[in-house]
């Protein structure tokens, strides 16, 4: 799950911003929540507790864009912070802030696209997570990134790992949903039967793709299109 907050004192930009970064998103398979807050002050009077990405007006009324960061950064320094502007010329005082970036308020749904699964990915590689895991009476973790496929062995799951493999009683959709609010856009149904990570994908075919390993896994026709743009936002490249 990411979680994302939008800074605007305008509510009709906030309006169409919103609406358009929500069908990124949902485009990208990416679930997400995002908040809204009409000026620095609403924002730091209401910080949300978990803020992945802050999208920050700099022209705001009273308190603007560059004070409600340097305000934010003293006691959150992991935030993201993409500042909307419509002329670029606050860098120096965003290199002070550790911007991530600038984004003119004109831009389109394609740079934006860019612009915000750009920052998903930086973050997801910053970040070692863990899928905790019960089966009857004990708990097991796996590290999320050291997981190549889940394949379904009814009435369980199998998870391979680069360290071995698992087996777990839970349902192929229940997992695959709890991959996608762990990591985002790591993973990808390919096939009913089959869940892969993207980042170990090393060459994709008409009918199944080769895993690291040389491991082959079957695509279904129907997914196909879906795991080529899984593929591009992942990875960052066309396939």
């Amino acid at each position: 799950m990411i979680y994302l907050a939008l800074c605007d004192d305008d509510a009709v930009f906030r309006l169409k911003f919103k609406e358009m970064l929500t069908r990124v998103l949902d485009n990208a398979g990416i679930f997400h929540h995002i908040y809204e807050f009409e000026s620095g002050e609403d924002l730091l009077e209401n910080y949300p507790k978990k803020l992945d990405i802050l999208f920050l007006d700099i022209q705001m009324k009273q308190l603007n864009g560059i004070e409600t960061a340097k305000e934010i950064r003293i006691y959150d320094t992991q935030v993201d912070i993409l500042f909307l502007t419509s002329i670029i010329d606050y860098a120096p005082e965003g290199y002070e802030v550790r911007a991530y970036r600038y984004i003119l308020k004109s831009v389109s749904e394609t740079k934006l696209s860019r612009h915000i699964l750009a920052c998903i990915r930086e973050r997801r590689l910053k970040t070692t997570q863990d899928l905790v895991l019960r089966e009857k009476n004990s708990i097991f973790r796996i590290g999320v990134h050291s997981i190549l496929y889940i394949e379904t062995k009814r009435p369980n799951l199998i998870i391979h790992t680069l360290n071995g493999a698992h087996s777990i009683r839970m349902s192929i959709a229940e997992m695959e949903t709890r991959l996608n609010e762990l990591d985002g856009t790591g993973f990808y149904r390919c096939h009913n039967s089959y869940i892969i990570s993207l980042r170990q994908v090393e060459s994709l075919g008409s009918q199944s793709l080769k895993m690291r390993g040389g491991i082959e896994i079957p695509v279904s026709k129907y997914r196909l299109s879906g795991l080529k743009t899984a593929l591009t936002i992942a990875l960052g490249e066309l396939i």
